[in-house]
């Protein structure tokens, strides 16, 4: 039928696609545990990346649990997410922060650009969906 041990690889690799999180694939965390909830200081991190990564994990372990901790975890680092790469004049996030400073070669500011959110509007997008399912009670 199958080798042992197949299926739960490709249980691996699903989370590992769905959150982009790599210690599914190196068999460090398993879908089996539930993850710790804590938010984590992402206000250094200057691309929408791993903010998007943190609201995919906390998405995933609400679908998986139901736990509404985790639903709100997600909606933490929305906020914090959209407070740092969305700035009103375009509703694309930004590629960088709010307010860091890129310079062109010849020492000019670096114009806004708003690729690189795709992953991050995913997320948002996620997120709205699992509190439109959850209902107004919450």
């Amino acid at each position: 039928m199958g080798q042992p041990g197949f299926e739960q690889a490709g249980k691996r690799m699903d989370l590992f696609n769905w959150t982009g999180d790599r210690t599914y694939l190196e068999e460090t965390r398993t879908e089996d545990k539930k993850p710790e909830i804590k938010i984590l200081d992402l206000s250094k991190s200057i691309t929408p990346d791993q903010h998007a990564l943190e609201i995919l994990r906390q998405l995933k372990a609400y679908q998986q649990y139901g736990d509404k901790a985790s639903l709100d975890a997600a909606e933490t680092y929305a906020r914090q997410a959209y407070a740092m790469f969305c700035d009103g004049k375009c509703p694309l996030p930004k590629a960088f922060a709010v307010g860091v400073l890129l310079k062109t070669a010849q020492g000019e500011p670096f114009p806004d650009f708003y690729f690189h959110g795709a992953k991050l509007m995913r997320a948002f997008a996620l997120l709205g969906k699992a509190r439109q399912k959850q209902g107004p009670s919450a």
